[in-house]
């Protein structure tokens, strides 16, 4: 889906499978964060913050993957009234 690094591009939620969501340490050892299902949502916290991904998420087996243009979303977010899909700090950081 994306690797640690890429410019966030995309919300990507998952509608079955699975995704390993991983992290490259200096020492270069790679160390698993998560395994995502159904459901999560990936890259949400690097479209928000309009920089870099920050993990690596691949697929462990097949998937099947809702994509959301990054922009499509923000336009969404803009035109929903509702102040808590507006501010940031109201959503996980931690995908």
């Amino acid at each position: 889906m994306f690797s640690e690094g890429d410019p966030a591009r995309n919300v990507f939620i998952i509608c079955f499978g699975q995704v390993k969501v991983s992290s490259t340490s200096r020492d270069g050892k790679t160390m698993i964060l998560k395994i995502a299902g159904p459901g999560d949502v990936m890259g949400l916290s690097a479209v928000l913050g309009q920089c870099s991904h920050e993990v690596t998420a691949e697929a462990i087996e097949p998937c099947q993957v809702k994509t959301v243009r990054k922009q499509e979303f923000v336009e969404f977010l803009a035109d929903t009234e509702s102040p808590a899909c507006t501010r940031r700090n109201h959503f996980p950081a931690n995908i």
